[in-house]
């Protein structure tokens, strides 16, 4: 057992976590209970029964898939938070399987929706074992879920068959049980399908469930919807109908307060003003996402989007401006605790501005970035000895 002096700590802790349920302000009591040891968070479920009740655990579920696509960390933390304080709950008072599947489902969830491919996939098979003995039609409900959130995961570790096929199985299971997330399976198959190239077939999927994500009255997914439709007409080469559906997408987002989904629409706005040769209004809007991305502490995907951004600047034909803005962003990177192989790919852009940048140096760093954002464990290796 922990000693007094931490048991009086940790009653001050539950009473900041008590303050925190019923508030939600000083959110930092979260990564406090986070840092405490399993024996110092099972003492702080024993001494705080109510803490640790299927109420509190859902509490965390619900607040946890309410705030996805606004504040990522927050999402991650208390998907996480939830999924130990089950942990806690089931050891001490042996029951309901139902609630650490559940927890650690959207722990899963919210990893994935971060870029945190292989752990969303451990995730999952601790979410899958919990749910396995229980046969509820809610746990039927709960594992589809779950294979909507693998599905997910297997996309971006390059399943996209196994992905494919998930995410089809969830959607005939969730027709019947719930029209919404019945629109969500479809939504995502057609994403993945037009992440692989079946852009018409695609299309075709996004159109037939906007009608069925309007007759749900859920906002969120039509924006999403429409954020896709747009993207799918920017590939086939229909610009002005991708231009009036991202505009509404980007709309409806702002409406709902989404910030990071809002810049999903916004980057494949981007890709409509390269394709008109707008370059210069390209620019703007990749410094606003970068600022933006930054913001949301997403550091990896804002350095890709600089990236992104200095590759345009090649294309606009400010080649001059490549070099001063490559040194910005190696310097607004330094302090945002990239990953150590996030950090060694600036590092050699910075090393390639001493020899003259290249734009071929900028693509294979963002190259590496995108496929860091897919796999953390993905190692940098410069493409040749650098020139001293």
């Amino acid at each position: 057992m922990v000693k007094q002096a931490d048991g009086r700590a940790l009653r001050r802790l539950a009473g900041r976590f008590r303050v925190w349920l019923a508030t939600e302000r000083k959110p930092e009591v979260l990564d406090a209970l986070l840092e405490l040891s399993d024996e110092e968070l099972s003492t702080f479920a024993l001494d705080q029964p109510d803490c640790a009740t299927t109420q509190v655990v859902r509490t965390l579920i619900d607040r946890s898939y309410a705030k996805r696509g606004n504040n990522p960390p927050l999402v991650i933390c208390l998907g996480r938070l939830a999924a130990r304080l089950a942990d806690m709950a089931w050891l001490i008072y042996r029951d309901d399987d139902l609630v650490r599947g559940d927890a650690w489902r959207q722990y899963a969830a919210a990893l994935a929706g971060s870029g945190e491919y292989h752990a969303a996939s451990e995730a999952c098979d601790v979410a899958e074992g919990f749910y396995s003995p229980v046969t509820s039609s809610d746990a039927v409900y709960g594992r589809a879920l779950l294979a909507l959130t693998r599905g997910h995961a297997f996309y971006y570790l390059d399943r996209v068959g196994d992905a494919l096929r998930l995410i089809d199985e969830a959607a005939h299971i969730l027709r019947p049980l719930n029209k919404g997330k019945y629109v969500t399976a479809r939504t995502t198959y057609a994403a993945f399908l037009l992440g692989s190239g079946s852009i018409k077939a695609a299309a075709a999927i996004f159109l037939e469930t906007e009608t069925l994500a309007r007759q749900v009255g859920d906002s969120e997914a039509l924006a999403y919807i429409i954020g896709n439709i747009g993207g799918c007409y920017a590939r086939l080469g229909r610009l002005p109908e991708a231009r009036r559906y991202l505009r509404r997408a980007i709309d409806e987002y702002q409406r709902l307060g989404l910030k990071a989904s809002l810049l999903k629409p916004r980057t494949s706005f981007v890709r409509v003003l390269i394709q008109e040769g707008r370059f210069h209004e390209a620019v703007s809007e990749l410094f606003e996402i970068r600022r933006a991305y930054l913001e949301l502490q997403m550091p990896v995907v804002a350095a890709d989007t600089g990236l992104w951004l200095v590759d345009v600047l090649y294309l606009a034909d400010r080649v001059t401006q490549v070099p001063s803005l490559c040194r910005e962003l190696i310097e607004v990177f330094e302090n945002k605790k990239l990953p150590r192989e996030a950090a060694k790919a600036l590092a050699y852009l910075n090393d390639s501005l001493t020899r003259g940048v290249k734009q071929s140096d900028v693509r294979f760093v963002r190259d590496f970035m995108i496929l860091l954002g897919a796999n953390a464990s993905a190692v940098f290796t410069p493409p040749q000895p650098l020139v001293t």
